[in-house]
């Protein structure tokens, strides 16, 4: 006996369970209300047999193993979507973000906080207030890892020229506005943001290193 026929020949109106759409569209619980609908109209001189009820369970115990497993991938899906967000919180990233016409352009700058749409698409909040959606962030780099690096960079000289700096970072500091700094040994300061190149120091040749301490 055909479940999705019998009740839809016999209850049109009342279940809302189109014969053409199949068993795949509705969860255990419709299942199972088309079972119990089902077992209320048949024939009482050609009842369901034992073999048939067990293979239709059957089928209701597959679909909610499914429909389980579908919600349980779907939670860590988003758990392992806000863990990668979160741990952007405090780093400094460059990613690209298209305009209302079109134009697509480069931001960058550090992680303040994450929030999400209302599909669940993560959005990296920056100090220079600018939004960043997880998907395009293209380069992140973590302040603090920086400390004992060679490092170079670029910033603007009294006459607003760019100027280079280069040196080993001893520490990280942060503006009024929240950027990162990094404090050099030679006593240069250069804005994360203005950062052109991170270099082991066992790489730079000596000279070179006694050049940027003078």
């Amino acid at each position: 006996m055909d479940v999705i026929g019998t009740v839809s020949a016999s209850t049109t109106g009342k279940t809302g369970v189109a014969t053409g759409r199949g068993l795949g569209s509705i969860d255990a619980d419709g299942f199972m209300q088309v079972l119990i609908k089902q077992l209320q109209y048949q024939d009482p001189f050609k009842p369901m047999d034992n073999a048939e009820m067990v293979s239709q369970i059957s089928q209701i115990r597959n679909m909610e193993m499914n429909y389980t497993l579908t919600q349980t991938l779907e939670r860590l899906k988003n758990e392992q979507r806000f863990g990668a967000a979160s741990s952007m919180i405090g780093r400094h990233v460059i990613g690209t973000v298209t305009s209302a016409d079109g134009q697509e352009y480069t931001i960058q700058g550090t992680v303040a906080s994450v929030r999400f749409t209302t599909d669940g698409e993560p959005i990296l909040e920056l100090d220079t207030g600018a939004s960043l959606p997880l998907k395009n962030l293209t380069n992140v780099t973590d302040p603090s890892l920086l400390v004992g690096k060679y490092v170079t960079g670029l910033v603007a000289s009294a006459n607003g020229t760019p100027q280079e700096v280069k040196g080993i970072v001893i520490a990280v500091r942060y503006d009024e506005s929240g950027r990162p700094i990094l404090e050099l040994q030679n006593g240069a300061r250069l804005p994360l943001e203005n950062l052109v190149s991170a270099t082991d120091p066992a790489l730079i040749p000596d000279s070179q290193e006694e050049d940027d301490d003078a």
